[in-house]
């Protein structure tokens, strides 16, 4: 079990749109809770509930006095394994999570013009499952998986629409901005002893589903233009280690990112009644060679 105290105390000198002094204390107790039970040498089964907080702050180009703090109650039970001598691990986590207060950057449209600010939209929830698994199939072969998936929706949520300065509650539209839902990574690594060094080959793949960067058409008419499609990446390499060199030891190795050379962004920034967006794109298919030399 745990506790932990926090206080923030926040003051911001505004000339913007008028001259004043704003302060804000914020304080909040959380608090932790976990059990774990041991049902074999190989098993373990546990559960945690934690509490959340992210203070609040000031708004330096809006006329209110700032935005309250985010709390969160997490929930999460799993099991941990190591199986068959060892040579499986195997664990798997489930949680859920309410997030109350939900803190979100929004355009607010007034007589001088649309201006940025924070407020606290709404309230959200996420249940979500985590499995990771590794396996050393031989002596030589590792293999090893992790997937995730978390379904996640707002409850309550609360944005000023910028053509009627009115509260539209858009709970059932809007989008996590910035992340996948559902996310896979698997990895195959041999190691093989040689006479002059160590022969290491890898291959890594990754998938992420869908990922949105604005949360709602509302104020981002982009929205699902500038979304990026579900994409799965290869990574490979092969290392030629532990090479004896007068003294030292050589290390050569060759690899490929991106192999299958897919197309994907980075992130997207959608500038909204500008009638314009942006979108970064990740790196094409990449090789290299890197050569370390240890003593």
């Amino acid at each position: 079990a745990g506790l932990r105290y926090t206080k923030d105390d926040k003051h911001l000198d505004q000339t913007v749109p008028f001259l004043r002094q704003l302060n804000r204390q914020f304080n909040k107790v959380n608090w932790a809770i976990s059990a774990d039970y041991k049902i074999n040498d190989e098993m373990m089964i546990y559960g945690r509930v934690a509490t959340g907080y992210k203070a609040g702050g000031l708004n330096a180009r809006a006329v209110n006095d700032g935005f309250d703090p985010e709390n969160l109650t997490s929930y999460e039970v799993g099991l941990k394994s190591e199986l068959f001598d060892r040579r499986l691990r195997l664990n798997t986590a489930l949680f859920y999570t309410d997030l109350k207060d939900i803190q979100r950057s929004q355009f607010l449209a007034g007589s001088g013009g649309t201006v940025s600010t924070t407020v606290n939209a709404g309230r959200a929830r996420y249940v979500g499952i985590e499995v990771e698994a590794a396996a050393a199939v031989t002596d030589e072969l590792t293999l090893s998986a992790n997937f995730g998936y978390i379904d996640r929706k707002f409850t309550d949520f609360d944005l000023r629409d910028p053509a009627t300065d009115d509260l539209v509650d858009i709970a059932d539209d809007a989008r996590f901005n910035g992340s996948a839902s559902t996310t896979l990574s698997a990895a195959a690594e041999y190691r093989k002893p040689l006479p002059f060094g160590e022969l290491g080959a890898r291959l890594d793949y990754s998938y992420r589903s869908r990922v949105y960067y604005t949360t709602t058409e509302l104020v981002n008419p982009f929205h699902e233009t500038i979304s990026d499609a579900p994409v799965g990446l290869l990574d490979a390499r092969l290392t030629l280690s532990d090479i004896d060199l007068g003294g030292g030891k050589l290390a050569i190795s060759g690899w490929v990112k991106n192999l299958t050379n897919e197309v994907h962004q980075l992130w997207g920034v959608d500038f909204g009644s500008l009638g314009f967006a942006t979108v970064n794109y990740a790196e094409p298919r990449t090789w290299g060679i890197d050569l370390k030399v240890s003593y």
